[in-house]
């Protein structure tokens, strides 16, 4: 059975784009979205069964609360430097 993994925020389709996804050999099921979800509860639903989330920019937040509820969760990827939107401390309690 393959990973989950979901791009946020991808609306230029730059991840589409860049990336070559089918890299991957099918060991990586990808979803991309290009909306922006700023309701954490609906992103949360989004996410739940994911293992990994990749975060275009810091526009999506990823707060502790949002980490409490991705249970599968196992790998945050973010473009760039840093993301001050990234609760860290939080990702490292939850072994992300």
């Amino acid at each position: 059975m393959p990973l989950r993994c979901t791009v946020l925020d991808d609306f230029e389709g730059a991840a589409t784009e860049f990336a070559d996804w089918t890299a991957l050999g099918g060991r990586v099921e990808v979803r991309m979205l290009r909306e922006h979800i700023p309701d954490q509860a609906q992103l949360a639903q989004l996410l739940h069964n994911d293992e990994i989330v990749v975060v275009m920019r810091e526009r999506t937040a990823v707060p502790g609360s949002l980490f409490d509820r991705l249970p599968k969760l196992r790998l945050l990827v973010t473009t760039g430097f840093r993301n001050a939107s990234i609760d860290l401390a939080a990702a490292a309690r939850h072994g992300v």
